[in-house]
């Protein structure tokens, strides 16, 4: 075996130099909060409580499941093998669990508890308009729907609002089941935000946030991510809409009845004042 020429170690140190300013190139590339705030805990399983999967089928029929666990977002395919994509530059999964992809997690949840309540979804049903520039809800909406690289899903934000401005209202929605047609819109409730959370966001994502801000900001990216992972119920984090209780049989059987017992007397009533008339 011959051994390495000069031209030949050069070629490997150009090559290896070019990877080294690629990765470093990306690196610079990927916004602020690309990535959960530094300083921001690990979930712990304590945390996750019952947080239940997302299954999906995908256009092949193959179920997946999805899954918050590591303090990451995961996607499993068929003998539990790990799903990696990448998606706007991110891969996924991508080691740390920022805001984006927790309420892309309950939004899918809460889409799929209306659309499909005792189903498991074919993602080729499934569209999604949205108003939230984020970059981490749409690779985490991608990474478990495919809906971009299916060409259906549609990020159309409010005038003037952008990557670096948004706020609560930018958080509303509209899934569609492409397969019956039915549609269901809804927002996340402005509540889930602490007061002033989104200026101390986009005042770390522009890096003019003081060190006090900083920490203010982790306390309450904390407690919002808190507020999404622990919910119980979607209707907490979601605007859902009261469906309408079944009248209790009783009722009609009574509303009914007194509805006869009123026609019938009312008829008497009127055959009695006849006959009086008539005999005088």
């Amino acid at each position: 075996m011959t051994g390495l020429n000069g031209r030949t170690i050069a070629g490997v140190k150009v090559f290896a130099l070019a990877s080294i300013l690629a990765v470093v190139g990306v690196l610079l590339a990927t916004p602020v909060l690309a990535q959960a705030p530094p300083g921001a805990s690990e979930v712990g399983e304590d945390q996750l409580g019952d947080l239940p999967p997302i299954w999906t089928f995908d256009e092949d029929d193959e179920l997946h499941k999805f899954v918050i666990e590591e303090n990451e977002l995961r996607g499993y395919s068929t003998g539990m093998e790990l799903m990696e994509e990448d998606w706007l530059g991110v891969h996924m999964p991508r080691g740390s669990l920022p805001l984006g992809d927790v309420i892309a997690y309950r939004a899918v949840q809460v889409a799929f508890e209306q659309l499909w309540p005792e189903e498991v979804p074919n993602l080729a049903d499934f569209a999604v308009a949205y108003k939230n520039p984020d970059k981490d809800q749409q690779v985490a909406l991608e990474y478990i729907t495919r809906v971009f690289s299916r060409g259906e899903g549609d990020v159309d934000p409010y005038p003037g609002v952008t990557q670096d401005n948004f706020g609560a209202d930018s958080y509303q929605y509209v899934f569609t089941n492409l397969d019956s047609g039915e549609t269901f819109e809804t927002g996340v409730l402005e509540e889930v935000f602490p007061d002033g959370f989104f200026d101390l966001w986009m005042k770390v994502k522009a890096g003019t946030a003081t060190d006090a801000e900083k920490a203010a900001y982790l306390g309450e990216f904390e407690e919002v991510r808190g507020a999404f992972l622990e919910a119980e119920a979607l209707d907490e984090l979601f605007e859902v809409g009261e469906e309408d209780e079944p009248t209790p049989y009783w009722q009609v059987i009574f509303t009914l009845g007194l509805f006869g017992v009123t026609v019938v007397g009312t008829g008497y009533s009127y055959l009695i004042r006849r006959k009086t008339q008539t005999w005088e």
